[in-house]
């Protein structure tokens, strides 16, 4: 209990596939094709996974239901580490199933060709397309609650300004690429899929958060479990994603997948050393404070049982703090 109550304060998303740094990243295979999706539990609470795009698959998937018709707290962003090599790097997210905006035909120029021969489409011809933009030396891009959050700054020496995430808890820089908020569910209880990948064929790296915005870090849910269970690509290294011990700088270069001859073979990697570009906090004001769930209000039965379930943790907390000081 101690371990889960230090580890929600440490995140702003609660992680997926699972709980725990070994559920946080994933990497080569896994979860690349809408049939092996990611299962998000419950889609009106915060989520967030990183991937290493290691060309083994375009796309990074995942599927949830919307829990009621039109449902509107859905909130995408999409982000990348500050590091010279992820300069260029941009994402996309393409949202699928039933009611939503936009014909498939009207951007299949835009999406990879690998991701358009999943089997989803033969069931679903309506998505959404989510692109970070070119231009990332503003916070234009941002939505009403991050843009609360961010701001244009160098994080390094030499480092281009550009769209910067604080995250306080973690202390860590994040280049927020992509930001989408209010996005809607149309279909009551109907499945969706949400696909990550890179603009460009490259390796890289990149997360994804998703969901509405309160948190919850305390629910058992047996999908994630399940996610768990599915995790094949397991590699050392995605215990520092952030590269934030100064090491794991040559772990995964951005090499484009044409150069590539051979799979990425992390365990060949996993001891390099390398530089942290991620120098700290570089706000000028006060940007710290994590998006509150109030601006995303949802039902007072989930907000009064999300804050029981944390007195309860803190309750315990207390009692086998005490207990050990017997």
């Amino acid at each position: 209990m101690i371990h889960l109550f230090f580890f929600a304060l440490a995140k702003a998303h609660r992680p997926i596939p699972g709980d725990g740094f070994q559920g946080y990243a994933t990497c080569g295979s896994d979860f690349t094709t809408s049939a092996t999706a990611i299962i998000v539990p419950r889609i009106e609470v915060s989520w967030g996974s990183s991937h290493y795009f290691d060309c083994t698959a375009r796309g990074k998937w995942f599927t949830f239901k919307s829990p009621e018709e039109n449902f509107s707290k859905m909130y995408f962003g999409s982000s990348t580490i500050p590091s010279p090599r992820f300069i260029d790097l941009r994402t996309s997210v393409l949202l699928v199933g039933p009611g939503l905006p936009t014909k498939l035909d009207d951007v299949r120029s835009k999406v990879p060709s690998e991701i358009l021969e999943d089997e989803v489409f033969t069931q679903h011809d309506t998505v959404m397309l989510m692109e970070s933009k070119e231009d990332q030396s503003t916070c234009d891009h941002m939505g009403i609650v991050m843009s609360k959050h961010s701001e244009a700054v160098q994080v390094y020496p030499d480092a281009p300004v550009r769209c910067t995430f604080w995250e306080e808890f973690g202390k860590s820089n994040y280049w927020f690429m992509l930001d989408e908020d209010n996005v809607v569910l149309p279909v009551k209880d109907a499945q969706y899929w949400a696909v990550l990948y890179l603009q460009k064929n490259q390796m890289g790296k990149a997360g994804l958060a998703l969901g509405a915005w309160p948190e919850d870090f305390t629910t058992q849910y047996p999908e994630l479990q399940e996610n768990l269970d599915a995790m094949t690509c397991k590699p050392d290294l995605l215990t520092d994603f952030r590269e934030m011990g100064g090491a794991m700088e040559f772990s995964l270069p951005a090499d484009m997948c044409s150069e590539v001859e051979t799979p990425f073979e992390y365990s060949k990697h996993s001891e390099d050393s390398g530089t942290t570009y991620d120098t700290g906090k570089v706000f000028e004001e006060d940007l710290t404070t994590l998006p509150e769930a109030t601006e995303k209000p949802v039902e007072d039965s989930f907000e009064a049982e999300n804050q029981a379930s944390l007195q309860s943790m803190m309750s315990g907390l207390i009692v086998m703090i005490f207990i050990m000081n017997l």
